[in-house]
């Protein structure tokens, strides 16, 4: 018995080489219609193999188009401006915005293949206030120097629906998360009816400013979300889940989703 254990672990030593040309390249579609002017887009990029560095390629070739439930269809078009991180969306005129409640279908035609999702725009809170206060253990000693205020999120969670949220938070215009993958999801299973400070996860310094956005999401897309965090979680390991994609709302397989989410925001200075 101890000669095959030997066998086994010498076994695993032996490094094992990917072949690079296994899969071909597909379109990474992610979507996004909100009720808020200049918060929709469509971005496309491409898969890229596993040895793979440098910036990942996009496309700028596609026709995009969202159509809403009374027929109504708005044209997005590519990105032109000098921005590289810019490169691969598709923009919608000046002036739009999509309507709570309504159901919206984006149309991707690209290579000669087309692209749908459809999905409703789920109702979202109002948020109530955003608050700060000084984390009395992390001042002792903080990760940075002078970050240590919290801010503190209050709203009200409907009690006679079932609702799902996800959440993006800013400091001084940018996004932030506490670590790179982290993905803020929640039903209202995890929300009391009232949200009577919940912690942003991460901390500030005196005279920044912190953003809050709080988006109503469908329960497909907190699926979505849920599956992209197990597979960015997944590290191979000997009690890792196999890897599976994430489910998507698209017609045919693309890593990417189509997100319609009505969005509420605060924001907050830090200060005495």
């Amino acid at each position: 018995m101890a000669l095959i254990l030997v066998v086994i672990f010498t076994a695993c030593d032996i490094p094992i080489e990917l072949d690079p040309e296994q899969t071909e390249s597909i379109p990474v579609i992610e979507g996004l219609v909100t009720n808020t002017e200049g918060k929709s887009y469509v971005r496309i990029t491409e898969t890229v193999g596993f040895y793979f560095e440098g910036n990942i390629p996009y496309r700028d070739d596609a026709l995009v188009s969202v159509t809403d439930d009374s027929g109504n269809v708005t044209l997005f078009q590519p990105y032109t401006g000098s921005m590289t991180d810019s490169l691969g969306y598709f923009l919608p005129p000046d002036g739009f915005k999509g309507e709570t409640g309504r159901n919206y279908t984006l149309q991707v035609l690209l290579d000669g293949e087309t692209f749908t999702a459809s999905e409703t725009m789920a109702p979202v809170s109002p948020i109530d206030s955003l608050a700060t206060s000084i984390d009395v253990a992390e001042s002792f000693d903080p990760e940075e120097e002078d970050r240590f205020w919290e801010v503190l999120l209050y709203a009200r969670e409907p009690e006679l629906t079932k609702d799902f949220y996800l959440f993006k938070f800013y400091r001084n215009d940018t996004l932030e998360r506490a670590f790179e993958n982290d993905i803020y999801i929640v039903d209202d299973l995890f929300l009391a009816v009232n949200i009577n400070g919940i912690p942003v996860p991460f901390y500030f310094v005196e005279g920044d400013t912190a953003v809050v956005e709080m988006y109503g999401i469908s329960n497909k897309a907190f699926v979505y979300f849920s599956d992209l965090q197990i597979a960015l979680a997944n590290d191979g390991g000997l009690f890792s889940p196999p890897p599976a994609n994430p489910r998507t709302n698209f017609d045919r397989y693309t890593p990417g989703y189509f997100l319609v989410a009505s969005v509420a925001t605060d924001s907050i200075i830090i200060q005495e």
